[in-house]
């Protein structure tokens, strides 16, 4: 049935093929015939990589190297720029600091140059003046052989000023051998008592300083809550001391307030004072008039209703002082700012002088020329200025 196999075959040869294994076998011979290949390839490309990341490596310091250099030639240009914007913005600076000192020095001329303007128009309206003066024979009554009366007035803005002032000023321009001196409660000297003196044809000198805050009377207070025009008079005796000789220009001083009335005698009765003299002041003193009482040329009382306890009981207008006493013997005497209520004049006086040395004026105190006057303040008026206020008029400039 069969034929005889051949013993001499090859015995793999005899063996059952199977396909399936045959198929896996394969497979697993391409897998790693692959693997082989993939590994080969992997060591190709690690080894392309390596050599890519030398030459990268490689290549690294030298674009270090040209960006420090293009940083430190960057830093270089700016550091340029920053020194020459320096130097610039400096000498910008000097410019703006010459212009301002430029500028400074051209507004301080301009000042000078309306400085003396204003000076040289002044000059120029008091030198028409006095040639008005002249012309007319109204120029200051002087005598040589008379002796001087330094007046001293204090003066602050309010609605009567000028028509004391001007009241006060007729008085005066009858009045030989007078110096006024005009002490303005103010800050500066205003126009109003500049144009009032330069046209007076007196001879005077005219002064400001203000009354300190704490010496001021507020508005709610009555008019004796302070004592008034103290340190307009201490900068008057202060001027008599900086600028008059009494040995060349020998008078007295006397203290004259703005809003009394002054009969022209009783500048003639003050004039040859030695030391300190006296004299009765009409509507003062809560009576019709107050001031020493003389018997046998002596002081011996003073007539007052109003503190007689005081030493000198009297009224600011109510006596003179030499110039030679003021000067010379009491060169640091002044008002006290510190007196009690009424007591400046007293506080002022027992500096100077004592009862039984008082010079009495006035024929033994027996005349009245000097009242204590105050000018009514014009309620009405004022009231309806605030209503309706008036166009300005030059007898209130």
């Amino acid at each position: 049935m069969g034929q005889q196999l051949d013993s001499n075959l090859p015995e793999r040869s005899l063996r059952r093929v199977d396909p399936v294994k045959n198929n896996v076998d394969e497979k697993n011979k391409g897998l790693k015939s692959n693997h082989k290949r993939s590994k080969k390839d992997n060591k190709s490309h690690n080894k392309e990589l390596n050599t890519n990341i030398k030459q990268k490596k490689n290549r690294l310091p030298a674009k270090q190297d040209e960006s420090n250099k293009s940083s430190s030639e960057l830093h270089r240009k700016n550091s340029q720029e920053l020194s020459k914007a320096r130097r610039e913005l400096e000498a910008l600076s000097n410019k703006l600091r010459n212009l301002t000192q430029a500028y400074e020095h051209l507004r301080s001329e301009n000042e000078n140059v309306h400085r003396n303007e204003a000076q040289l128009k002044s000059l120029a309206k008091r030198l028409a003046a006095r040639l008005r003066a002249k012309e007319t024979g109204q120029l200051p009554k002087l005598d040589p052989d008379v002796p001087w009366v330094f007046a001293i007035t204090p003066t602050v803005e309010r609605f009567t000023q000028k028509a004391d002032l001007v009241r006060l000023t007729q008085t005066l321009q009858h009045v030989t051998n007078l110096h006024w001196l005009v002490v303005e409660d103010a800050d500066a000297r205003t126009d109003m008592v500049t144009n009032l003196l330069r046209d007076s044809r007196l001879s005077f000198t005219h002064l400001n300083l203000r009354t300190p805050k704490e010496m001021q009377r507020k508005k709610w207070q009555g008019r004796r809550k302070h004592h008034r025009g103290v340190v307009q008079r201490n900068l008057g005796l202060q001027w008599l001391r900086d600028n008059v000789d009494f040995l060349k220009t020998p008078g007295t001083v006397y203290f004259m307030d703005d809003d009394n009335t002054y009969h022209v005698d009783i500048f003639d009765e003050i004039r040859n004072t030695k030391g300190v003299s006296m004299f009765p002041v009409g509507l003062t003193g809560g009576v019709r008039w107050a001031g020493p009482i003389v018997k046998d040329g002596k002081i011996v009382s003073f007539h007052t209703n109003w503190a007689p306890d005081r030493t000198f009981p009297i009224d600011m207008a109510g006596y003179s002082v030499s110039l030679k006493v003021l000067l010379k013997d009491k060169p640091h005497t002044v008002f006290n700012a510190s007196a009690r209520l009424g007591f400046l004049e007293p506080t002022f006086l027992e500096q100077l002088t004592t009862k039984e040395q008082v010079e009495p004026k006035a024929e033994n105190c027996t005349q009245v020329l000097v009242w204590h006057t105050r000018t009514e303040v014009p309620k009405d008026s004022i009231k309806g200025e605030k209503k309706k206020p008036s166009p300005p008029l030059d007898c209130f400039v």
